[in-house]
């Protein structure tokens, strides 16, 4: 006899007789119950349908309880809308809605959780502000973001609001300062009927006081914008994502990126929006998709059941890129391959092979493999870094930088100098900052003006917009999310790292609704080095990305073959 109920915490509970155990281990996200000896998993549609599909399985007239049968009913909503071609006009808005932004309204009317894994560009704020808008049962809502990001949604909501909403952006001050500002806003708009937005950063949503506060408080939305920066399952803002999207009334991720690195990172942005689906258990998640190897069985080797996962991700998301809804015009990448001069090959060279080099005026040493890399990349970029005998007051040695050939640096003056019109603003794209300092002497010396906009300093304002001739060093970390950069149409990669998300958000920075110019990405590449590899791993990773989003497997081959050809 097989006993299904609710329990008092709103999950579900299965009691079977032992020889049925099978059936509730193949649900996802389950969990075993000693003090009950019961199953127990989240109320989610996805694991409703599962349950129904498996008890039916082994009790053809089984009738399912109430409560099973109404989540049952709202999966395969999202498959459902995009089939439809004629969908209801939003009640309240202030702009025409493009026919994604009406559909992802819907998706987030309809479902509990919803996934818009929108390209930049595509306008996937104006959902959520129209779904705040014109949902009855929502009053209270969360978002959650990067902190460049906070000051951006009062600004959308402005734009799109067709009503009165409060939204108060926590950008500034001590978390507890934060925490009395919402409590206040919160306050004040459910004392005067308003509908009300708290807007608070990723790393200080999950600190005290404002974590238990906001744990406390019925949310009836919450909003995980640019979601893939919570993706490691491991993370504190993940993990406190999950806890506080398991009772609000509704949950949605937005993000351009929703794999920056592997199809693997799906899972922790899942955990918030829907547990019935990928299950509740990463460990179990990676053996399902990751084929693991490598030392003591923890490297990703290659991906599988690819389709599994891709039909999986697209019951409650919505994927739309650029060229779906916007007419932009097209874009190239160019390589520049770089010769570095003897003596910095023989450096590179050197430290390649004994992670250690000697440079006339001291040793650089890479200790890892980690350090390896990063000394490598800085080699081709035309500098060394020695740690001296001197410590600082923390015993830390110190750091000198020895200069080597400017390879990278003349090839970038040259370009300015005999490539891009004169007036025509152009982006550089670099990874430390000693290549931000070269981007600046390179822009001087081909007489340009040029702005800068990193970790360590923001100019990228006014003389950005109007300055003629400008050069927008960025530092591709910080150049990533909340900037506007479509004044430029050519973009230099000077040096990147291993990080796919930031990659592609960079790309996308020129890319976009504004755009009028052909972009060109022109990458610089000191051939038979790390520079390679990087390109190379991350044009496989995005191959994979995109054959898990459109199921078109046949992308990473052709990625693959075309490294290959070029290492040989």
């Amino acid at each position: 006899m097989i006993e299904i109920t609710q329990r008092p915490d709103g999950r579900i509970q299965i009691k079977t007789p032992y020889t049925m155990v099978d059936l509730c281990r193949a649900i996802a996200g389950r969990r075993w119950d000693v003090a009950r000896r019961a199953w127990h998993m989240p109320a989610t549609p996805a694991v409703a349908c599962a349950v129904i599909a498996a008890v039916t399985d082994v009790e053809p007239e089984f009738v399912a309880p109430q409560f099973l049968a109404v989540l049952a009913q709202h999966e395969g909503q999202a498959e459902l809308l995009r089939a439809e071609t004629s969908l209801p006009p939003i009640p309240l808005t202030v702009l025409p809605p493009w026919s994604n932004q009406l559909r992802g309204y819907h998706m987030i009317d309809r479902q509990a959780a919803t996934f818009l894994a929108w390209e930049m560009g595509t306008g996937k704020t104006k959902p959520v502000v129209d779904a705040v808008v014109n949902i009855k049962n929502i009053q209270r809502a969360i978002v959650l973001c990067p902190s460049s990001v906070v000051a951006v949604w009062p600004k959308e909501f402005e734009k799109h609001a067709a009503t009165p909403v409060h939204v108060v952006a926590l950008s500034k001050g001590a978390v507890k300062k934060r925490t009395a500002e919402a409590i206040a806003a919160l306050k004040w708009a459910e004392r005067i009927g308003q509908r009300c937005v708290i807007v608070i950063n990723f790393e200080a949503a999950w600190r005290e006081p404002f974590a238990a506060w906001a744990m406390a408080v019925p949310w009836d939305i919450v909003i995980a914008d640019e979601s893939h920066r919570v993706k490691s399952p491991g993370g504190k803002a993940s993990k406190y994502l999950a806890k506080l999207g398991k009772d609000a009334g509704r949950r949605v991720c937005l993000t351009g990126t929703p794999m920056p690195h592997s199809p693997l990172d799906v899972y922790a942005q899942f955990r918030f929006l829907d547990p019935g689906i990928y299950g509740t258990s990463f460990t179990n998640f990676r053996a399902r998709y990751a084929v693991m190897g490598g030392f003591e069985n923890h490297q990703v080797l290659s991906y599988q059941n690819l389709d599994d996962l891709h039909n999986k991700f697209f019951s409650i998301a919505d994927r739309v890129k650029k060229t779906d809804v916007l007419d932009l015009p097209p874009f190239v990448h160019e390589e520049r391959i770089i010769e570095l001069s003897p003596s910095t090959r023989r450096v590179y060279n050197d430290l390649e092979t004994e992670m250690i080099a000697d440079v006339g005026r001291g040793v650089v040493t890479a200790s890892n493999a980690l350090a390896r890399l990063i000394r490598l990349q800085q080699a081709t970029s035309g500098y060394a870094v020695i740690e001296s005998d001197v410590t600082d007051h923390h015993g830390v040695p110190k750091q000198e930088i020895v200069e080597l050939d400017a390879d990278k640096q003349k090839a970038l003056r040259d370009l300015l100098e005999n490539d891009i019109e004169p007036g025509q603003p152009i982006i550089v794209f670099c990874r430390f900052h000693h290549d931000l300092d070269a981007v600046h002497t390179a822009a001087a010396a081909a007489g340009r003006q040029s702005v800068e906009l990193s970790g360590r300093r923001n100019e990228v304002g006014s003389v950005w917009v109007d300055g003629p001739d400008t050069v927008a060093a960025i530092q591709i970390q910080a150049g990533g999310v909340g900037v506007d950069l479509t004044r430029a149409h050519v973009a230099v990669y000077y040096s990147i790292g291993f990080n796919g998300g930031d990659y592609l958000q960079s790309l996308a920075r020129p890319h976009r609704h504004g755009q009028e110019h052909k972009v060109t990405y022109i990458h610089f590449i000191a051939e038979k080095t790390v520079d390679r590899k990087i390109r190379r791993a991350l044009s496989v990773r995005a191959a994979i990305v995109e054959s898990v989003l459109t199921q078109a497997p046949d992308v990473i081959g052709s990625v693959l073959k075309q490294y290959s050809e070029q290492e040989n």
